[in-house]
């Protein structure tokens, strides 16, 4: 069942509406996650029109999170391998407004070519996918057949 998004653009209708979604569409912490994205609004980010195609498009998907980060790829020897490397902007921030600037769709590999394509409508600074050993290794989890979309707004 879609969730159904209030016609105006306002934070707090739109977090009782996702709040609201049914627990077999969205869960707690997904909601929360989708909530905290409407508080996130900068530059070319569009917290609304991010949340409306995600909750539209939602068989192509099964996880999205907004943080700080991006994803590396280090050379020590000691941690050798794909790590997310990240800051607590948001930490400092979050007494005025939540400083996030990065997307991360968790979805089946064969999606995407959907997920890009959606993500395109963002008008984000920069798309990219990681898949095979790089997902494994930023998952925590070998041998899925998961890819993580990135989506970063400057």
């Amino acid at each position: 069942m879609p969730v159904l998004l209030p016609a105006d653009r306002d934070r707090d209708a739109w977090q009782v509406a996702v709040w609201n979604a049914p627990d077999d569409e969205l869960s707690r912490p997904q909601k929360l996650e989708l909530m905290h994205m409407l508080e996130a609004a900068f530059n070319a980010f569009d917290p609304f029109r991010v949340v409306a195609d995600l909750l539209a498009h939602r068989g192509l998907w099964d996880g999205v999170v907004m943080c700080n980060g991006f994803p590396f790829e280090g050379s020590d020897p000691v941690l050798p391998g794909w790590h997310l490397y990240g800051d607590l902007i948001h930490l400092r921030d979050i007494g005025t407004h939540r400083n996030v600037d990065t997307v991360y769709i968790l979805h089946a590999a064969d999606e995407t070519d959907a997920l890009k394509r959606l993500a395109t409508g963002w008008h984000a600074d920069e798309i990219h996918v990681y898949a095979g050993d790089a997902a494994e290794a930023l998952l925590g989890d070998s041998g899925t057949d998961a890819a993580v979309l990135r989506v970063w707004w400057d």
